[in-house]
């Protein structure tokens, strides 16, 4: 076996086999089916600091680990001054941790990621984030054995042995629901949340609507604000900026369905949002990631097999809290996904201290099914 090298990413090409590199990992000598490539080209423009919303508030540095010139790992090391400044904490980050089954390699790079984020003086380091809470993150602990869904993490089991060989333990724990038809009409459920909606949306005054797809740009400003207001008291978050925000909405806007997007409004202002989308992964899983020249037609062609969303966003301004409008959401997102052929749905990623929220997903007859872990490591 050839001498390990770890490599700081410098240019372009180095950043394109940064980009990748996961292919290696999943495609490579032992096939991974349940794996999801990335869209190229999102990936490309999400790494490029003159595009990436991230290198607007961080700073980044990517390394390759080498053995000759063969690439056998991959990970970032990065500040986010954003997050540091919202919880007044002095912490690294790392991400984008990939490795083939090679020991010496994943602790080589998880050790140069500490010494980086170290000799920046900062005391402590924290991931997997890519890059950060707004993004995906969080290592795959559970559920091994299910493919992952739009934007939630997947990786080998193995990657758990690695990071906490090497010192890091639990900063939180990630949980994904899923629920399906069947389970939300049993018991009464849907009965039960028909009856609390009905009474919320009278009490409320409040309307509710899918998404104006003509109206793309304001719906996305609007639902800016109201995602950073929404969340800006759970662990770890931090304010997406309007870049961030803007990346994420265009990047899938191809791929949104407006019909399991739901806004409640105010007079005419929105005031709570829930976005749910197709699980765009299923016809993704053949793409390879590229759209062109032939993607766009696999996708086409396989995207009448989703049969399953992602509940990714569901909140409402402070002052409206605990005013049922929650149910009204389950409700109308329930009746439109039937109607849409989504029989299931993938409710993550939830914090497992948010109590109201996983035992009402619990009520809703959902059943947990992954767990993904956030580690940090103190570093002296």
């Amino acid at each position: 076996m050839l001498p390990l090298q770890i490599v700081p990413v410098r240019n372009a090409r180095q950043r394109q086999q940064f980009i990748h590199f996961p292919w290696k990992v999943y495609r490579g000598a032992n096939p991974d089916p349940l794996w999801v490539p990335p869209l190229l080209i999102e990936r490309e423009r999400f790494f490029n600091p003159k595009h990436g919303g991230f290198f607007a508030h961080g700073d980044v540095q990517l390394f390759l680990a080498q053995r000759g010139t063969e690439i056998v790992g991959t990970i970032s090391a990065h500040i986010n001054f954003l997050h540091n400044r919202t919880h007044n904490e002095h912490i690294g980050f790392f991400g984008f941790f990939e490795v083939l089954d090679d020991p010496e390699a994943a602790a080589t790079l998880l050790q140069t990621a500490c010494a980086w984020v170290r000799d920046r003086g900062y005391k402590a380091i924290r991931g997997p984030m890519n890059f950060s809470i707004n993004d995906e993150c969080g290592l795959l602990i559970e559920g091994f054995e299910l493919a992952p869904v739009m934007m939630m993490t997947y990786n080998p089991a193995r990657y758990v042995e690695y990071i906490e060989h090497q010192g890091f333990g639990k900063a939180i724990d990630l949980y994904a629901w899923i629920v399906d038809q069947r389970s939300y009409a049993e018991k009464g459920r849907g009965a039960k949340i028909e009856r609390v909606a009905a009474l919320a949306q009278a009490q409320t005054g409040l309307t509710f609507r899918k998404l104006n797809m003509r109206r793309f740009a304001e719906e996305v400003e609007a639902g800016w604000h109201v995602y950073n207001q929404a969340w800006a008291n759970n662990w770890g978050a931090i304010h997406m900026t309007l870049a961030e925000f803007r990346h994420l909405a265009y990047s899938f806007k191809p791929f949104l369905d407006p019909e399991v997007m739901i806004v409640a409004e105010d007079q005419g202002r929105m005031v709570g949002l829930l976005i749910a989308v197709p699980d765009i992964n299923i016809p993704l899983r053949y793409s390879d990631g590229r759209l062109l020249p032939f993607g766009w037609l696999t996708m086409l062609r396989r995207k009448r097999e989703i049969d399953q969303m992602r509940v990714l966003i569901m909140g409402v301004l402070p002052e409206y809290r605990r005013r049922g409008i929650d149910a009204v959401f389950y409700r109308e997102v329930r009746n439109a996904g039937l109607k849409r052929g989504y029989h299931t749905a993938e409710m993550s990623w939830i914090l497992e201290n948010n109590d109201v929220m996983n035992n009402t997903i619990a009520g809703l007859g959902g059943r947990r099914y992954k767990t993904y872990r956030i580690y940090e490591k103190k570093l002296s």
